[in-house]
């Protein structure tokens, strides 16, 4: 997983986190297959819940997950697939 995080300037809290599902191939880095990314992203976003967190597949083709405070989420951070 390649993690991009995006902090408040003024205060360095957490805004936003951007993960990369990635897969280890014959010693190279590749994105991670629809298939597993799907999965992942199912498996983080149940286990977030109760912290108050949402997990959601970028609208950029599948490629990257996003993860915000749900309230947050559910309004207009994540673009939901």
């Amino acid at each position: 997983m390649l993690y991009l995080a995006e902090p408040r300037r003024d205060t360095g809290d957490l805004v936003r986190l951007r993960m990369v599902p990635m897969q280890a191939r014959r010693m190279r880095l590749r994105h991670a297959d629809t298939k597993d990314v799907d999965h992942l992203c199912d498996v983080l976003d149940w286990i977030s819940r109760p912290f108050g967190t949402a997990v959601g597949i970028a609208g950029n083709g599948g490629r990257e997950l996003h993860i915000a405070e749900y309230r947050r989420a559910l309004r207009d951070v994540l673009p939901w697939r």
